[in-house]
């Protein structure tokens, strides 16, 4: 994981350790809430209800949602990714 040019993972045990070895990771939350449970390393980021920013950033409202990560939300995620490896 430290080596990895980036790591996406749910909000699992492997992506705490992820996020405290490689600040290039994303965190996908569905239903938990990214404010309370992290990722807490400060270059780490959320996807959070189609939405992809630090933990800090999200809104009460937006921790309240549960999301699929559907085909647009992948998509969107990986294209993120990718300008973020440029």
């Amino acid at each position: 994981m430290r080596r990895a040019k980036f790591c996406i993972s749910v909000d699992s045990g492997p992506m705490h350790i992820a996020a405290a070895v490689n600040p290039r990771t994303l965190g996908i939350h569905t239903w938990s809430d990214p404010r309370k449970v992290g990722p807490y390393p400060p270059g780490v980021h959320v996807w959070k209800t189609g939405r992809i920013a630090k933990r800090g950033e999200f809104t009460a409202a937006e921790c309240l949602g549960d999301a699929s990560v559907d085909d647009a939300a992948a998509q969107d995620i990986g294209a993120w990714v990718c300008a973020e490896l440029r």
